[in-house]
């Protein structure tokens, strides 16, 4: 009984200090980012009257919001609250009513990820080891670096809408899943780059049926979300969603950064959005030819799935090693699903070389937070938010040996398994870790 009383109590005040702490954070910042200088002022123009002509925003001149609709929603209702009780024109106190309300996204998201860690774990987590692995992504440093520190309110809500995805496809719904696909696209555009592995992860599967609702319902999704838009103000949309980004000249931070003067620069700066999708494919396939066991579809899970998230945030990571520019929130994808692969792998913790093995694997989403860090201190390290190729230089070294360290763990999972196998031992395989059915009890 004491036990359901402190849940009881525990819970709600636990959400309520979680979105006072998002209010009281959004004090400290003081500087304009995307939020005061897109997200609201679109926000503004649907207020007036024309939520179509959100995309009419400018900023420095022709600086579009280059953002999805969807977050326009919540944001739009949040601030005719603000313009009834007077204060939308407040920069304090606007920006914390709002960074309160989106906390509610990133408190979606954090539980989305635990219920994916109770369908890929033996069994779910409860007590102290639920409440742990909600703060791993609550409480990411990475989180605020984006939502409060970019003004990115968007990004939760995409992360969560992905996540959500996944999970449909581990339980075997692809049509639920494009429909989330589709609504993180509509949030970000880079969602599109988790879109190509999971469809390939559907074909090794052999659902080829589940491979054509997964991707047709996403496609559908996103054009009757965008549709409106198109009608109302079809060149607006264009110019901020697809056309404004190919007029941006190399900012740095990435690969095209690094290059200095060299010729190759010009490649990336008319096909970097190519080479980012080209890339996130190949690496794709790399991890497919040796990772045989990484499938979705018709089968039931196999027991190391959680290395999906792996291949997904290699995927990720192909956004700040080959766009023209970084920004340090892009690491906030890579530290959400490096997470959950991490947490996915305490499934067989028997001994003490294994927990400390497990423990010595927070190093994972420990370095996209470090990523982020670093990119934050080499993008103002002149005092500006320019790029020197020095600077681009260590961050593309940063990024690229974070893939190489992805790909050599998955490369040994693999290995080991096949190993083990081999010697007889059949029923220890992905990442060691043995057969397990899915859980009765998971949430659907």
């Amino acid at each position: 009984m004491l036990q359901r009383w402190m849940r009881r109590i525990g819970i709600p005040l636990s959400i309520l200090l979680y979105l006072g702490f998002w209010g009281v954070m959004s004090l400290q910042i003081t500087d304009p980012t995307d939020f005061d200088v897109f997200f609201l002022p679109s926000a503004k123009i649907a207020l007036a009257g024309h939520p179509l002509d959100i995309y009419q925003v400018r900023y420095d001149g022709n600086y579009p919001n280059a953002n999805g609709p969807l977050s326009m929603l919540p944001l739009t209702l949040l601030a005719a609250v603000a313009q009834r009780f007077g204060f939308i024109n407040n920069f304090t106190g606007c920006r914390m009513f709002v960074a309160i309300g989106f906390a509610i996204f990133s408190l979606l998201l954090s539980r989305e990820a635990v219920l994916t860690l109770d369908l890929l774990l033996p069994k779910p987590l409860h007590g102290i080891r639920r409440f742990l692995a909600y703060c791993v992504f609550a409480l990411s440093p990475e989180l605020w670096h984006s939502v409060l520190g970019y003004g990115h309110i968007e990004h939760p809500l995409m992360l969560w809408m992905l996540l959500a995805g996944v999970r449909s496809l581990m339980l075997r719904r692809p049509t639920r899943a494009g429909l989330f696909l589709g609504l993180a696209l509509l949030t970000r555009s880079s969602a599109i780059l988790y879109l190509l592995p999971l469809t390939l992860l559907l074909l090794r599967g052999r659902d080829w049926s589940g491979a054509l609702r997964f991707v047709g319902c996403a496609a559908l999704t996103l054009g009757l979300g965008l549709l409106p838009f198109a009608l109302a103000d079809r060149a607006d949309l264009i110019y901020s969603l697809v056309s404004f980004h190919a007029g941006l000249p190399v900012g740095g931070g990435s690969l095209w950064g690094a290059l200095g003067d060299s010729p190759l620069v010009a490649i990336g700066d008319h096909y970097d959005s190519e080479i980012v999708l080209g890339a996130a494919l190949l690496f794709t396939l790399l991890v497919l030819a040796f990772r045989r066991d990484l499938r979705l579809g018709k089968e039931p899970l196999e027991p190391g799935a959680g290395a999906i998230y792996a291949l997904l945030a290699i995927a990720g990571l192909c956004f700040p090693l080959f766009l023209k520019t970084l920004w340090p929130y892009y690491y906030l994808d890579t530290y959400m699903l490096l997470a959950l692969w991490w947490l996915s792998m305490a499934r067989n913790l028997n001994s003490w070389g294994a927990r400390i093995r497990w423990c010595a694997g927070a190093v994972l989403p420990l370095s996209a937070v470090f990523a982020g860090q670093l990119a934050e201190t080499g993008l103002t390290a002149e005092g500006t938010n320019s790029w020197t190729q020095q600077w681009s230089l260590i961050m593309t070294i940063v990024t690229a040996s974070m893939i190489a360290v992805i790909l050599l763990l998955l490369w040994y999972g693999s290995h080991s398994s096949t190993r083990r196998m081999r010697g007889g031992e059949a029923t220890e395989v992905n990442d060691g870790y043995p057969d397990i059915a899915m859980p009765a009890n998971v949430s659907v």
